[in-house]
C-alpha cells in the first residue's frame, strides 16, 4: 500500500512536469509561428520596395526617352528650317538650271531626315511598349507572390487555431486525470493514516526509495536543462548562419542590381549616341 501511495505521488509529479513541458512546447510553436509571420511580412515589404524601385526606374527611363525624343524632334525641325531657308535663298539668287539640282538634293535630304525621324520615333515607341509590358509582367508576378504569402499566412493561422484547440482539449483531459489522481491519492492517504503504525518500517524503506527517485528526477531535470541549453545554442548558431547567408544574398543582389544598372546606363548612353 505504501508503494502504491508513493506511485501516486510520482504520477502527480509527472503530470505537473507534463503540463510544464506542454507549455514550453506551445510557447516554442508560437515563437516559430511569429517568426514565420515576420519573415513573410518582411518579404512582402521587400517585394513592395523592389516594385516601387522598378516603377521609379521605369518612370525615369521614360522621362529620359521622352526628353531624348523631344531633343531629336527639335533637332530635326531645326534642320528642316535650315534646309528650307537655304532652299528659299537659293531660289532668290541662283539660275533655274542651277537651282533644280539643288532643290532635288534638298528634297532628298528632307525625305531622308523625315524617314530617320520616323524610324527613331518607331524605335522609342517600341521601347516604351516593351518597358510597359515588362512592368505589367513584374506587377503580375508580385501580386501572385503576395497572394501566395497571404495564403500561407491563412493556412498557418488555421493550423495554429487547430493546434490551440487540441491543446485546450489535452489540457482539460490532463486536468481531469490529475483531479482523479488527487482523489485517489486522498483516499490512499486516509488508508495510509489508518495503517501508519504497522507500516512505519516499510514507510521508512519507501522514504529511502522516494529519495532515490527524487534524486533520479533531479538528475533527469539537469539532463533536460542541459539538452535545452544545447538546443538553444544550436538555434543561436543556426540563426547566426542564416543571418550571414542573408547578408551574403543581400550583397549579391546589390552587386547584381548595380551591374544591371550599369548595363542600362551603357545601353542608354549608346542609344543616345
Amino acid at each position: 500500500m505504501s508503494r502504491h501511495y508513493n506511485n501516486q505521488e510520482n504520477e502527480i509529479g509527472e503530470g505537473e512536469n507534463g503540463n510544464a513541458e506542454e507549455e514550453r512546447r506551445r510557447a516554442e510553436e508560437e515563437r516559430r509561428a511569429e517568426e514565420e509571420r515576420r519573415r513573410v511580412e518582411e518579404e512582402r515589404r521587400r517585394v513592395e520596395e523592389e516594385r516601387r524601385r522598378m516603377e521609379e526606374e521605369r518612370r525615369q527611363a521614360e522621362r529620359q526617352r521622352e526628353e531624348l525624343l523631344r531633343e531629336r524632334e527639335e533637332e530635326l525641325r531645326r534642320r528642316e528650317e535650315q534646309a528650307a531657308a537655304r532652299a528659299h535663298e537659293g531660289e532668290d539668287h541662283a539660275l533655274d538650271e542651277e537651282t533644280e539640282p539643288d532643290e532635288e538634293a534638298q528634297e532628298k535630304t528632307l525625305d531622308e531626315e523625315e524617314e530617320t525621324r520616323e524610324q527613331e520615333l518607331d524605335f522609342w515607341h517600341r521601347e516604351e511598349d516593351q518597358g510597359r509590358r515588362e512592368d505589367d509582367e513584374t506587377k503580375r508576378e508580385e501580386e501572385e507572390e503576395t497572394r501566395d504569402d497571404q495564403e500561407r499566412i491563412r493556412e498557418e493561422e488555421e493550423r495554429r487555431r487547430e493546434e490551440e484547440e487540441q491543446r485546450r482539449e489535452d489540457h482539460e483531459r490532463i486536468r481531469e486525470e490529475q483531479e482523479q489522481r488527487r482523489e485517489d491519492y486522498e483516499r490512499t492517504r486516509e488508508e495510509e493514516e489508518r495503517r501508519r503504525e504497522e507500516e512505519e518500517q516499510r514507510r521508512e524503506d519507501d522514504e529511502r526509495i522516494r529519495e532515490g527517485e527524487e534524486q533520479t528526477r533531479e538528475d533527469h531535470e539537469r539532463i533536460r536543462e542541459e539538452e535545452e541549453r544545447r538546443r538553444e545554442e544550436e538555434e543561436r548558431r543556426r540563426e547566426h548562419s542564416q543571418r550571414i547567408a542573408a547578408e551574403e544574398e543581400l550583397r549579391r543582389q546589390e552587386e547584381e542590381r548595380e551591374r544591371q544598372q550599369a548595363m542600362r546606363h551603357d545601353y542608354e548612353r549608346v542609344s543616345g549616341l
